[in-house]
C-alpha cells in the first residue's frame, strides 16, 4: 500500500479557500483504496504538462519557451498527474454536493476523477504519443485494462481490488467513463452528461493550472461550478453565474492558441514526442509505464534530429472559441447543450501560427 498525504496537495486550487482538508477527507473516504494503490501512486511521477513542464524549462533541447515572452517569468508549477486528479476529484465531489446528488453517483463521481488519468504515460501528453504508437495501445484501453485487472498486465497496476473495496463496480464505472446512459440510473446519468460536456472537472482543474503555468487569469473552478444548478430532469447553467463560463472558456482558448497549440510548440514537442519513439522502439507496455521522466528527458537530447514541420501528437490540435463570438452570457441552458456555445474545431496544420 501506498500512503498519499491529501494534506500536501491539491493546494494550487484549493488553498484559498475554506474547507479545503474537509473536502480531502471526504475524498479519501469514498476512496481510500484507490488512492493507496500502487497504479494511483504512479502518478505521482508523471508531469502534468509533460515536456512542457515548467520544471523542464532548462533541461530540453531547443524548448521555444526560452524565448517566449510571456514565459520568461514561470512561478508556478503545474504539479503532478496524481496531484491534478486529487484536484479532479474534490471539484466532481463538491459539484455532486451542490446539484444534491446521491451519496452512491458522489462515489462514483470520486471513483472517475481519481482514475481518469491513471492510464497515463510518463512525460504525459508528450510521452503518450510515442508510447501508445509504440505499444499498440491507447489511453482508454488501457484504463480499461487497468480497471478490469485484465491479465495482459501485471496485477500491481490493476484497480479491480481497489474498487471493490471502494464499493465501485467496475463496469459500472466504464459505462460512465464511456457515456453509455442507457446502462446508468438518474444521477449517475446526469453525472456521465457532465463528465462527458466541455465543462468536466477535469477541464476545469487542467486549465486552471495550466493558466497559473502560462500567466493566464483563469477563473477558478470553484467559482465555476456555482453556475451548475439542479433541475428536476435535467442540469442547467444560470445566466447569473454564465459568465464565468465564458470568460473559462475564453482563457481556454487563449492558452491553446497562445502556448500548447502554437506551431513552433507544437512542432517542438512533437519532435519531443519523435524523440522518445526513437529511443525506445521495442518498449513494452508495463516497461513504457514506469520509466523515469529524467531518463525520458535524457534521451529527448540524445535522439533528437530536427525534423521538418511534421505534427506528431496524442490527438489532433484543437481551436476553442465562443459562439456567438461576442457572447457574454447564456440563459438557462441544460448541460447537454452547453456545446451550441462552447465549441472546438480541429485546426488544420495551415492554419497554425
Amino acid at each position: 500500500m501506498y500512503k498519499t498525504s491529501l494534506s500536501k496537495i491539491s493546494s494550487n486550487i484549493f488553498s484559498k479557500h475554506q474547507g479545503e482538508k474537509a473536502f480531502l477527507s471526504e475524498v479519501a473516504n469514498y476512496a481510500e483504496p484507490i488512492i493507496e494503490s500502487y497504479s494511483f501512486h504512479r502518478l505521482k511521477d508523471i508531469s502534468f504538462l509533460g515536456a512542457l513542464s515548467p520544471k523542464y524549462l532548462n533541461k530540453i533541447i531547443q524548448n521555444p519557451h526560452h524565448t517566449e515572452a510571456g514565459l520568461r517569468n514561470i512561478h508556478a508549477c503545474d504539479g503532478s498527474r496524481l496531484e491534478h486528479s486529487i484536484d479532479v476529484a474534490v471539484i466532481a465531489y463538491q459539484l455532486c454536493d451542490r446539484l444534491m446528488f446521491s451519496k452512491e453517483a458522489k462515489k462514483y463521481a470520486v471513483a472517475w476523477a481519481l482514475l481518469h488519468d491513471i492510464a497515463t504515460w510518463p512525460l504525459s501528453h508528450t510521452g503518450e504519443a510515442a508510447f501508445a504508437k509504440i505499444t499498440s495501445t491507447n489511453t482508454s484501453k488501457l484504463r480499461e485494462m487497468m480497471i478490469l485487472g485484465k491479465p495482459d498486465l501485471s496485477e500491481k497496476f490493476s484497480v479491480y481490488e481497489p474498487l471493490k473495496e471502494s464499493g465501485i463496480d467496475p463496469n459500472k464505472l466504464l459505462d460512465i467513463f464511456h457515456n453509455r446512459a442507457d446502462k446508468l440510473d438518474y444521477d449517475l446519468r446526469k453525472l456521465s452528461n457532465i463528465i462527458h460536456s466541455p465543462i468536466t472537472p477535469d477541464t476545469l482543474a487542467g486549465i486552471y493550472i495550466s493558466g497559473k503555468v502560462f500567466n493566464v487569469n483563469v477563473p477558478n473552478p470553484l467559482d465555476i461550478i456555482k453556475s451548475f444548478e439542479p433541475g428536476l430532469f435535467k442540469i442547467e447553467i444560470s445566466k447569473k453565474f454564465s459568465n464565468q463560463i465564458i470568460s473559462f472558456w475564453r482563457r481556454k482558448s487563449d492558452i491553446y492558441k497562445q502556448h500548447i497549440n502554437k506551431k513552433n510548440v507544437t512542432v517542438w514537442e512533437s519532435n519531443c514526442s519523435l524523440a522518445i519513439e526513437k529511443a525506445y522502439p521495442n518498449v513494452s507496455l508495463e516497461e513504457s509505464l514506469i520509466i523515469p521522466e529524467d531518463e525520458i528527458i535524457e534521451n529527448i537530447n540524445k535522439k533528437w534530429v530536427k525534423h521538418s514541420n511534421s505534427i506528431f501528437k496524442y490527438k489532433s490540435p484543437l481551436k476553442y472559441y465562443v459562439h456567438p463570438p461576442r457572447t457574454k452570457k447564456i440563459g438557462a441552458v441544460d448541460i447537454s447543450n452547453i456545446s451550441y456555445f462552447l465549441r472546438k474545431d480541429r485546426i488544420v496544420e495551415k492554419q497554425m501560427k
